[in-house]
């Protein structure tokens, strides 16, 4: 146990002592290629490549010494150092293609992050210009329903004022014609119960007079008799009296009956004008 923790610190020394030197193998070769600009400091790196050269040998042969010295074969340690150094190579080796692979897909994984951005922001304009055109169309088809519905409900209305208007016209005018052919009747009636009553009144006044006449004529007639021998000449008096009187009376009563047919026919004329009159206002107007 003892000899493996030894080869174990052995091989460990002897790992650090490569690294070390493999650094100092890289910076001199780093400075030897920086050394190509100009002259002097090419000697510089020259110089230093030469003694970290010989700091690796010297580091090398101390790691060889002490890992000689303290294992119990003398082979074994040259053996672990040429496996450690071979091993570290390798290690090295994959440790480069690793990080080269890595890089690659860190890079890989930039673009595909990039191109899905890309294609994110190309589908979300795609989606607000759709949404732009749809609102634009919901509000155009909209505002048509909308003036169609606005021109309906003004058509419906005018239609219903005409019709309205037209209806009342109608009753307005059946009413005043209804209004003017009662007046008419109306009239009418009262100049035929007018002309009535008038020839009524007159036939009695003229039969009033003939029975008063007659009355009178028997009375004369009477008298005449009673007093025919003694008063003559009065009776011849009474009886041309009589007659005179009745020619007057029937004179009077013609003349009564002339006037009263003249006032009928004028009340008759006068309203049959009044009618007329009132048509022609309801019509045209009456001057």
């Amino acid at each position: 146990m003892i000899i493996q923790q030894q080869e174990v610190a052995n091989s460990s020394r002897s790992r650090s002592s490569i690294k070390s030197c493999c650094s100092n193998r890289s910076s001199s070769s780093s400075s030897s290629s920086s050394s190509s600009s100009s002259s002097s400091s090419s000697s510089s790196s020259s110089s230093s490549s030469s003694s970290s050269s010989r700091s690796c040998r010297s580091s090398s042969s101390s790691s060889s010494r002490s890992s000689s010295s303290s294992s119990s074969s003398s082979g074994s340690s040259s053996r672990s150092c040429r496996s450690s150094s071979s091993s570290s190579i390798v290690v090295v080796e994959v440790v480069v293609v690793v990080v080269v692979v890595v890089v690659e897909v860190v890079v890989v994984v930039v673009v595909v992050v990039v191109v899905v951005v890309v294609v994110v922001e190309v589908v979300v304009v795609v989606v607000v210009v759709v949404v732009v055109v749809v609102v634009v169309v919901v509000v155009v088809v909209v505002v048509v329903v909308v003036v169609v519905v606005v021109v309906v409900v003004v058509v419906v209305v005018v239609v219903v004022v005409v019709v309205v208007v037209v209806v009342v016209v109608v009753v307005v005018v059946v009413v005043v014609v209804v209004v003017v052919v009662v007046v008419v009747v109306v009239v009418v009636v009262v100049v035929v119960v007018v002309v009535v009553v008038v020839v009524v009144v007159v036939v009695v006044v003229v039969v009033v007079v003939v029975v008063v006449v007659e009355v009178v004529l028997v009375v004369v007639v009477v008298v005449v008799v009673v007093v025919v021998v003694v008063v003559v000449v009065e009776v011849v008096v009474v009886v041309v009296i009589v007659v005179v009187i009745v020619e007057e009376v029937v004179v009077v009563v013609e003349v009564v009956i002339v006037v009263v047919v003249v006032v009928v026919v004028i009340v008759v004329v006068v309203v049959v004008q009044f009618t007329q009159c009132s048509e022609k206002k309801l019509k045209s107007g009456c001057k």
